[in-house]
């Protein structure tokens, strides 16, 4: 079976697969281990302030499977402009 002919049986059986694949990115702001949002496609979501990490992970996993998503990312920089100067001035303000 040729590399092509594999990948695009690989790409058939993802594209059947009913599950959500969660993407964790760590690291993206100081003193934010894990990422208090959520995002995929037009959809985003924020982390509660008493929301334990598992339970986002659940319920990022049940809205973005409702809204036919297949794959979500925790975490990382912010793709938008105002939370991306907090997070700019966030990295300025860390301590050498």
């Amino acid at each position: 079976m040729s590399v092509i002919s594999r990948l695009r049986a690989l790409e058939s059986k993802l594209r059947r697969r009913d599950e959500v694949t969660i993407i964790r990115v760590l690291g993206g702001l100081p003193d934010d281990p894990m990422g208090r949002t959520a995002r995929t496609g037009e959809h985003r979501w924020e982390q509660e302030c008493d929301e334990s990490d598992e339970a986002f992970k659940t319920r990022v996993y049940e809205l973005a499977k409702a809204a036919g998503e297949r794959s979500v990312v925790i975490g990382g920089l912010p793709d938008q402009l105002p939370s991306l100067e907090i997070a700019a001035s966030s990295f300025d303000s860390e301590p050498d």
